[in-house]
């Protein structure tokens, strides 16, 4: 006899499960086991930008979320966590909730009012295209760290943001937006282990990463575009990986078979200039594609706990109810970069010079070791 019976909820009446648990369990025992949902948008002048992230950490009995607002080169961020049980398909905590309006087309990203940081946003991001998977899996050492499916859609933002009582309206025709919702085992979820070797790039490793899913204004309609290429080289050889391709309105995709990434950094700053994808296609053509960040607005998400954030992190037990935020004057000042991390988000012009239509994108950008022929002598951290 099961001393403690399943727990229902309100997901276990529809025709959807796909394994023998009820909706409050899944199928693997793993601490790491994240089902998360992300959105940046911002307008396309680039002057204002808006993060938002929600996680649910069930073997952990976690919820958490964050959502954050750059205006120029102040960052703003409010995150939540709470305790999953017994609520665990309910997507709030404290001031921040996400509604779906319509599945696959329209999702609500709201933070209210709050006592933390004098920032607010209701924002409904709208699906210019069909939404596209992508599935990601790394083994280190011995371990699969990262077994994640993914689905991305880009499009445009409608609603108000409010930063210490400016107001800022985005509108689907001033605005993009970017948004993915994914589940699996990831890293970087809970304290790090104390009796466990630091997951980190080596010294000797030159790594690179631009992960840009965007939306091109063709002559034909909207189209998405997904521009996601990592690099690794150290003395023991070199490993990429290439997810770029273009997806059709109809859904058809055509992949990159082989991509040349390149990187512009200033010196001074250290920041992405831009990014130039030279692509060979799998119908033989070849395309170029520049990636060029626009204002200077953007999203730093280690304050959203990514990789970590003043000794924090996804899915950290933080009691019944934890609220709090803080602000960054200078998102660009040189001795606080490690702790926020590379990781950030910007809205970002993409130009298909092939072909000569152009869109924007949602551009994230690592690169660790040195390049000095890029403009970047040397960086050692994510």
């Amino acid at each position: 006899m099961n001393p403690r019976p399943p727990q229902l909820t309100d997901a276990d009446e529809m025709l959807v499960h796909q394994h023998v648990g009820t909706f409050a369990e899944v199928a693997t025992t793993d601490p790491a086991w994240t089902e998360r949902v992300w959105a940046g948008a911002g307008d396309t002048d680039g002057r204002v930008h808006v993060a938002f992230g929600m996680g649910r950490y069930l073997n952990r009995n976690v919820f958490d979320g964050f959502g954050m607002v750059t205006v120029g080169k102040t960052q703003y961020t409010v995150r939540g966590s709470r305790r999953l049980y017994p609520e665990p398909t309910v997507t709030a905590v404290g001031p921040l909730r996400y509604e779906v309006v319509e599945p696959l087309a329209a999702v609500r990203c709201v933070l209210e009012p709050n006592e933390v940081q004098p920032i607010a946003f209701d924002l409904t991001l709208h699906g210019h295209t069909r939404p596209w998977t992508e599935r990601n899996t790394v083994v280190r050492g011995y371990r699969t760290t990262d077994d994640v499916t993914r689905y991305i859609q880009t499009g445009s933002a409608e609603g108000r943001i409010e930063v210490a009582g400016t107001a800022y309206e985005l509108t689907r025709s001033n605005s993009f937006q970017l948004r993915d919702h994914s589940w699996g085992i990831r890293p970087h979820i809970g304290p790090p282990a104390a009796d466990a070797r630091p997951d980190e790039i080596g010294a000797d490793t030159n790594f690179r990463l631009a992960w840009a899913p965007g939306l091109i204004r063709g002559q034909g309609g909207d189209y998405a575009i997904h521009l996601s290429h990592w690099i690794s080289a150290s003395p023991r050889g070199t490993v990429a990986e290439d997810n770029t391709r273009l997806v059709r309105p109809d859904g058809t995709q055509l992949a990159a078979t082989a991509t040349d990434m390149r990187h512009r950094f200033d010196p001074a700053t250290g920041r992405v200039l831009d990014v130039t994808f030279d692509c060979e296609m799998a119908d033989g053509t070849k395309r170029r594609f520049v990636v060029e960040p626009l204002g200077g607005a953007a999203s730093c998400l280690g304050p959203g706990l990514y990789y970590g954030w003043k000794g924090h992190y996804h899915g950290e037990d933080r009691g019944r109810l934890a609220v709090d935020g803080e602000r960054i004057d200078d998102i660009e000042e040189p001795e606080i970069q490690p702790q926020l991390h590379q990781l950030r988000q910007s809205v970002a012009r993409i130009t298909d010079e092939t072909t000569g239509e152009s869109g924007w994108c949602g551009l994230q950008s690592e690169a660790v070791g040195r390049f000095p022929e890029l403009g970047l002598p040397s960086r050692n951290y994510r």
